[in-house]
């Protein structure tokens, strides 16, 4: 019987495919997930997440039998594994174990990343082979323009179909993939996901009382007292955090949480502003313009479309 790559739109039967690889990027048993696209072949699945400011990453903590490796294209703050919370950072691959509970801490929009999800057993195979044990992987791994040559050309014999070189090609760049991976975390073994400095883990509590407390009167004085830095120096340290002022990420938390508010309850616009900590309308609807770019009313008719 000849091998055949796997068919997004057909039954996971026929697609020759670890059902565990994509439980573990799209957490359900299909590969019809609009925001994603994949390629893959028995012990690998890559996927691409597209960035969208409607479609973000949902809040989401999980664990699976597949090791998986995240390598984001946008920032992503407040990924989360096991007891520890980083700041997925753009150049970097943020390694998951077998096992281990992770996930994201908070809706995000406007994200886009790659995941690479191999089977158990097949990646510790390479472990083995290349001498080395799985306790490499509890540290955060600079990206390698050599990896990310590797999963194009994946990528691209993935694209042939039913033309493409299985045997000679997708089999040895899954197994070539796997090595430079292993390769990347021998060269980087400290684990730096909790924060390296004390005005890192700082910001972060101050994210969290955002997040906690979008709704309410939030002073740039509050969060920096909550930090124990002086209000200038804490503005600088959120916005290398996260990419954002202080002041722009509360407004986009806001909004968040109006869309969703807009998408799902029958409650005025005027209404969700207030409960979003908008204390006034045109202020409410100039920002949801701006970063949205339709208007609250433009964008409820479209959700209920």
């Amino acid at each position: 019987m000849n091998e055949q790559l796997p068919d997004n739109s057909a039954p996971l039967s026929q697609q020759g495919l670890d059902i565990s690889l994509v439980e573990a990027l799209t957490h359900s048993k299909n590969l019809t997930n609009p925001r994603f696209s994949f390629c893959g072949y028995e012990h690998i699945l890559i996927s691409h997440f597209r960035s969208s400011d409607d479609c973000g990453m949902r809040v989401c903590e999980h664990s699976h039998s597949a090791y998986e490796f995240i390598i984001p294209h946008k920032p992503i703050p407040y990924l989360t594994s096991e007891d520890a919370v980083y700041f997925g950072d753009v150049g970097y691959i943020y390694p998951v174990k077998s096992g281990r509970k992770h996930g994201i801490k908070y809706p995000i929009n406007d994200v886009s990343y790659t995941s690479i999800a191999i089977a158990k057993d097949f990646f510790e195979s390479v472990l083995v082979t290349k001498g080395n044990c799985d306790g490499i992987f509890n540290c955060i791994i600079p990206c390698s323009d050599s990896l990310i040559t590797l999963i194009d050309m994946f990528r691209r014999e993935y694209a042939k179909k039913a033309n493409a070189d299985i045997t000679n090609k997708l089999e040895p760049l899954t197994r070539l993939i796997c090595a430079e991976l292993i390769d990347l975390a021998l060269m980087n073994t400290s684990d730096d996901r909790k924060g390296k400095t004390r005005y890192q883990k700082g910001v972060r509590l101050a994210a969290d009382y955002i997040n906690e407390n979008f709704a309410s009167n939030i002073t740039l004085e509050e969060l920096a007292e909550l930090c124990g830095l002086s209000v200038n120096y804490f503005s600088i340290c959120f916005k290398n955090t996260f990419g954002e002022p202080p002041k722009v990420y509360i407004t986009k938390m806001r909004l968040s949480k109006a869309k969703t508010l807009l998408e799902f309850s029958s409650l005025s616009v005027k209404e969700i502003a207030i409960l979003c900590g908008f204390k006034k309308f045109n202020s409410f609807s100039c920002s949801f313009k701006k970063y949205v770019g339709v208007t609250p009313g433009e964008y409820r008719l479209s959700a209920v479309k």
